[in-house]
Protein backbone atom coordinates (compact mmCIF):
# COMPACT_ATOMS: atom_id res chain seq x y z
CA UNK A 1 0.00 0.00 0.00
CA UNK A 2 1.21 3.22 -0.51
CA UNK A 3 1.87 5.57 2.25
CA UNK A 4 0.42 9.41 1.62
CA UNK A 5 3.17 11.93 3.46
CA UNK A 6 2.31 15.28 3.30
CA UNK A 7 6.01 17.06 3.74
CA UNK A 8 6.37 14.68 0.52
CA UNK A 9 3.93 16.76 -1.02
CA UNK A 10 4.64 20.25 -0.14
CA UNK A 11 8.25 19.36 -0.98
CA UNK A 12 6.94 18.39 -4.39
CA UNK A 13 5.04 21.41 -4.87
CA UNK A 14 7.82 23.94 -3.67
CA UNK A 15 10.45 22.11 -6.10
CA UNK A 16 7.45 22.13 -9.07
CA UNK A 17 7.29 25.95 -8.30
CA UNK A 18 10.79 26.94 -7.73
CA UNK A 19 11.01 24.92 -11.32
CA UNK A 20 8.26 26.81 -12.77
CA UNK A 21 9.89 29.93 -11.94
CA UNK A 22 13.30 28.91 -13.60
CA UNK A 23 11.65 27.57 -16.29
CA UNK A 24 9.56 30.96 -16.71
CA UNK A 25 12.82 33.34 -15.71
CA UNK A 26 15.36 31.39 -17.88
CA UNK A 27 13.63 29.71 -20.65
CA UNK A 28 10.06 30.84 -21.46
CA UNK A 29 10.99 34.30 -21.59
CA UNK A 30 13.99 33.93 -23.81
CA UNK A 31 12.10 31.24 -25.76
CA UNK A 32 9.16 33.27 -26.29
CA UNK A 33 11.16 36.45 -27.08
CA UNK A 34 13.05 34.33 -29.73
CA UNK A 35 9.43 32.89 -31.30
CA UNK A 36 8.38 36.47 -31.80
CA UNK A 37 11.51 37.83 -33.24
CA UNK A 38 10.97 34.69 -35.46
CA UNK A 39 6.95 35.50 -35.86
CA UNK A 40 7.99 39.23 -36.68
CA UNK A 41 11.30 37.72 -39.29
CA UNK A 42 8.42 35.70 -40.81
CA UNK A 43 5.80 38.52 -41.03
CA UNK A 44 8.62 41.06 -42.54
CA UNK A 45 9.47 37.88 -45.14
CA UNK A 46 5.65 37.57 -46.18
CA UNK A 47 5.87 41.58 -46.32
CA UNK A 48 8.64 41.16 -48.84
CA UNK A 49 7.55 38.79 -51.17
CA UNK A 50 4.20 40.56 -51.37
CA UNK A 51 6.04 43.56 -52.18
CA UNK A 52 8.09 41.73 -54.63
CA UNK A 53 5.74 40.10 -55.82
CA UNK A 54 4.13 43.34 -56.86
CA UNK A 55 6.80 44.38 -58.09
CA UNK A 56 7.24 41.42 -60.20
CA UNK A 57 3.67 42.58 -61.31
CA UNK A 58 4.12 45.88 -62.26
CA UNK A 59 7.41 45.19 -64.30
CA UNK A 60 5.83 42.47 -66.26
CA UNK A 61 2.86 44.68 -67.02
CA UNK A 62 5.51 47.56 -67.68
CA UNK A 63 7.31 45.07 -69.85
CA UNK A 64 4.01 44.06 -72.19
CA UNK A 65 3.61 47.78 -72.30
CA UNK A 66 7.03 48.01 -73.88
CA UNK A 67 6.50 44.43 -75.81
CA UNK A 68 3.17 46.55 -77.29
CA UNK A 69 4.84 49.49 -78.32
CA UNK A 70 8.15 47.64 -79.95
CA UNK A 71 5.60 45.39 -81.57
CA UNK A 72 3.79 48.12 -83.22
CA UNK A 73 6.77 50.25 -83.96
CA UNK A 74 8.17 47.37 -85.82
CA UNK A 75 5.01 46.89 -87.97
CA UNK A 76 4.88 50.88 -88.60
CA UNK A 77 8.68 49.99 -89.33
CA UNK A 78 7.75 47.01 -91.86
CA UNK A 79 4.53 48.83 -93.10
CA UNK A 80 6.99 52.23 -93.69
CA UNK A 81 9.33 49.89 -95.72
CA UNK A 82 6.75 48.39 -97.63
CA UNK A 83 5.40 51.67 -98.83
CA UNK A 84 8.87 52.99 -99.37
CA UNK A 85 9.54 49.51 -101.53
CA UNK A 86 6.23 50.07 -103.51
CA UNK A 87 6.59 53.47 -104.36
CA UNK A 88 10.42 52.90 -105.61
CA UNK A 89 8.98 49.92 -107.92
CA UNK A 90 6.32 52.14 -108.90
CA UNK A 91 8.81 55.12 -109.80
CA UNK A 92 11.54 52.54 -111.60
CA UNK A 93 9.00 50.93 -113.51
CA UNK A 94 7.88 54.80 -114.49
CA UNK A 95 11.26 55.38 -115.66
CA UNK A 96 11.57 52.01 -117.31
CA UNK A 97 8.91 52.75 -119.15
CA UNK A 98 9.47 56.42 -119.61
CA UNK A 99 13.27 54.87 -121.01
CA UNK A 100 11.82 52.59 -123.45
CA UNK A 101 9.66 54.96 -124.82
CA UNK A 102 12.17 57.50 -125.57
CA UNK A 103 14.51 54.51 -126.87
CA UNK A 104 11.23 53.44 -129.24
CA UNK A 105 10.85 56.88 -129.81
CA UNK A 106 14.53 57.62 -131.36
CA UNK A 107 14.48 53.97 -133.02
CA UNK A 108 11.54 55.21 -135.26
CA UNK A 109 13.07 58.27 -135.60
CA UNK A 110 16.18 56.67 -137.01
CA UNK A 111 14.47 54.50 -138.99
CA UNK A 112 12.35 57.04 -140.69
CA UNK A 113 15.68 59.16 -141.35
CA UNK A 114 17.23 55.65 -143.07
CA UNK A 115 13.77 55.22 -144.92
CA UNK A 116 13.80 58.66 -146.62
CA UNK A 117 17.72 58.86 -147.08
CA UNK A 118 16.92 55.93 -148.99
CA UNK A 119 14.21 56.87 -150.72
CA UNK A 120 16.47 59.85 -151.93
CA UNK A 121 19.06 57.64 -153.04
CA UNK A 122 17.11 55.21 -154.93
CA UNK A 123 14.89 58.35 -156.45
CA UNK A 124 18.60 60.06 -157.77
CA UNK A 125 19.58 55.92 -158.86
CA UNK A 126 16.41 55.82 -160.22
CA UNK A 127 16.67 59.49 -161.91
CA UNK A 128 20.13 58.51 -162.97
CA UNK A 129 19.08 55.44 -164.44
CA UNK A 130 15.76 57.59 -166.28
CA UNK A 131 18.10 60.20 -167.49
CA UNK A 132 20.52 57.21 -169.19
CA UNK A 133 17.86 55.22 -170.57
CA UNK A 134 16.13 58.60 -172.10
CA UNK A 135 18.90 59.76 -173.16
CA UNK A 136 20.06 56.65 -175.66
CA UNK A 137 16.67 56.76 -176.81
CA UNK A 138 15.80 60.29 -177.84
CA UNK A 139 19.73 61.65 -177.86
CA UNK A 140 19.61 62.96 -181.03
CA UNK A 141 16.41 64.32 -180.63
CA UNK A 142 16.29 65.94 -177.29
CA UNK A 143 18.63 69.44 -176.82
CA UNK A 144 19.94 69.05 -172.98
CA UNK A 145 17.37 71.74 -171.86
CA UNK A 146 14.40 69.71 -172.90
CA UNK A 147 16.58 66.62 -170.40
CA UNK A 148 16.62 68.83 -167.85
CA UNK A 149 13.01 69.46 -168.11
CA UNK A 150 11.73 65.72 -168.38
CA UNK A 151 13.90 64.91 -165.58
CA UNK A 152 12.62 67.83 -163.71
CA UNK A 153 9.00 66.58 -164.39
CA UNK A 154 10.08 62.63 -163.56
CA UNK A 155 11.14 63.33 -160.13
CA UNK A 156 8.13 65.65 -159.37
CA UNK A 157 6.21 63.34 -160.25
CA UNK A 158 8.20 60.31 -158.01
CA UNK A 159 7.71 63.16 -155.45
CA UNK A 160 4.65 63.30 -155.21
CA UNK A 161 3.71 59.77 -155.88
CA UNK A 162 5.28 59.08 -152.13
Amino acid sequence: MIEFRWYELVWAVINFSILFFLLRKFLFGPVMGMMERRRQEIAANLKQAEEARQETARLQAEYRGQLAAAQREAQEIMDRAVRAADEARARLVSEAQTEAARLRDRAVEAITQEKERALAELRDEVTSLAIAAAGRIIRRTMTEEDERRLVEEFAREMGESR
